[in-house]
Formats: C-alpha cells, sequence, structure tokens
C-alpha cells in the first residue's frame, strides 16, 4: 500500500503581488497627504501675511492720523525708518508676527520669506503695503495688498 501525504498547503510569507499592492497603497496616500499638507501650509502663510499686512496697514493709517508720516515716504525702507523713530511703534514693528521684522533692519518679510512692498499712490497719496505672494513675482493673481477686502 503506498504510503500517501495529505496535501498541505502552508503559506509562511506574503506573494510579491501582495507586497507591491501595500507598497502601491502606501504611495498613493502619502502623495495625497503631501498634497493636502501642501495647500494647508500654503493657506496658513496667506492668512499670516494677510494678518501682518493689517498690522502695517494700522501703523500706517495712525502715523498718517498723527499726521506724523512725511510726504517724503516713498518706500518700506523710509517707512520704517519713519516709524522706529518712536519706541512705541519699534515695539510694535518688533512684535509682528513670526520673524517678520529684524529689529536694526529696514524691511519686513512675509510669511514665504518675501521683503514687503510700500507703495505710494499719486496723484491722491493713498499709500498701502503689497506682498508679492507665493510665488515671489509683483503684479500678478497671488500678489496681496493691505487695501484689498478679505476673503
Amino acid at each position: 500500500m503506498p504510503h500517501s501525504r495529505p496535501c498541505q498547503s502552508r503559506r509562511n510569507a506574503f506573494t510579491l503581488i501582495e507586497i507591491l499592492v501595500v507598497v502601491a497603497i502606501i504611495v498613493v496616500l502619502a502623495a495625497i497627504i503631501i498634497a493636502v499638507g501642501s495647500s494647508v501650509r500654503q493657506t496658513a502663510q496667506i492668512r499670516q501675511t494677510r494678518a501682518l499686512l493689517k498690522v502695517l496697514d494700522g501703523i500706517l493709517k495712525e502715523k498718517v492720523a498723527e499726521g506724523a508720516l512725511p510726504g517724503n515716504v516713498a518706500d518700506m525702507g523710509s517707512f520704517i525708518a519713519t516709524v522706529k523713530v518712536y519706541p512705541r511703534w519699534e515695539k510694535m514693528l518688533s512684535d509682528l508676527p513670526g520673524k517678520a521684522y529684524v529689529p536694526g533692519t529696514n524691511s519686513v518679510k512675509d510669511a514665504f520669506g518675501n521683503d514687503i512692498l510700500f507703495v505710494r499712490k499719486a496723484p491722491d497719496g493713498a499709500s498701502y503695503f503689497q506682498s508679492v505672494g507665493p510665488n515671489g513675482q509683483a503684479g500678478d493673481a497671488d500678489d496681496i495688498l493691505s487695501n484689498e477686502p478679505t476673503r
């Protein structure tokens, strides 16, 4: 009588296909998380820049109301030089969110690391602040202005 072995099917490991499917799922999930995280980060930077511009605009409006903003202020450097003469305003600049203003400098950085621009419009002399936005180039749709309506 021939000796027969019972057919045993033992799986001790995953097949290559199973491993590749799991790796593919992990890669897809990682790509989704990175894309969403990047979008959330950029939205937060835009909000932080808008808040910064609002603070700067408040300083500007108070200086204009006090009559303490001379007519020769034409750029950010001259604006800061005028404002930081007064200790209270220097403190307000130092208290800007993030590392926007470094004492001793004549520039303010937005959340993207770009310089904030001070713009004096002629002929009415209306002034405002401008961030060049996420792409770092002025004059396009992603620029953020202190005098634009909040979205």
